[in-house]
Parts: structure tokens; C-alpha cells; sequence
């Protein structure tokens, strides 16, 4: 699981198909529609969780250990930064398409 913190607000949101922003709106990111590849920008900082340890959590969860930890997007194979937002299709004018 990739969940997105925000270092200026300090908010942190997970990732889903749908352009998920934190409170502040200065980061920002979504799961490509693979559901295992992520694009993410602005100040945004993605964090890993380790699936099995939620899942281990849930039923042990009086001594359940979760490991997270901070993904760089030079050296992890399912992130990718991006310095500009995307726009969303919906938010394209069709007298503006020629």
C-alpha cells in the first residue's frame, strides 16, 4: 500500500485510482490504472506499507508491527514524480479541443 504525506500540512491520504490531494492541495498523487504503479507530485512524500502486516495487524492486533517507510523515486520501481499536474480530461473544455 503507497500512502501520501504531505510534509507542509502534515496530512497523509492513500493512494487510489482517483487524483488524491492533502489538505493544503500541495501534494498530490493516484495509482495508475495497473493498481500497482503510482504518480505523485508537488511537495508529496510517498510511504510504503507493507501489505501483509496490515492484514496481520487485523488479526493480531494486540502485538502487530507494521513496517512503513519512505519511498525515494530514484531507487523505487512503482513511483513516479511529476513536476506539473495533471489536468483531469473532465476539466477540458470541448470549445477549447481542436
Amino acid at each position: 500500500m503507497k500512502l501520501l504525506f504531505c510534509p507542509l500540512c502534515s496530512d497523509v491520504r492513500k493512494l487510489n485510482h482517483e487524483m488524491t490531494s492533502c489538505r493544503c492541495k500541495k501534494s498530490w498523487g493516484y495509482y495508475e490504472p495497473d493498481g500497482l504503479n503510482a504518480v505523485y507530485g508537488g511537495v508529496a512524500k510517498i510511504l510504503g506499507i507493507a501489505n501483509p502486516d496490515i492484514a496481520e495487524a487485523i488479526h493480531h492486533p494486540d502485538h502487530a508491527t507494521i513496517r512503513c517507510w519512505m519511498m525515494d523515486p530514484k531507487t523505487a520501481p512503482h513511483i513516479k514524480q511529476l513536476y506539473v499536474k495533471p489536468v483531469k480530461k473532465s476539466s477540458i473544455k470541448k470549445e477549447n479541443v481542436i
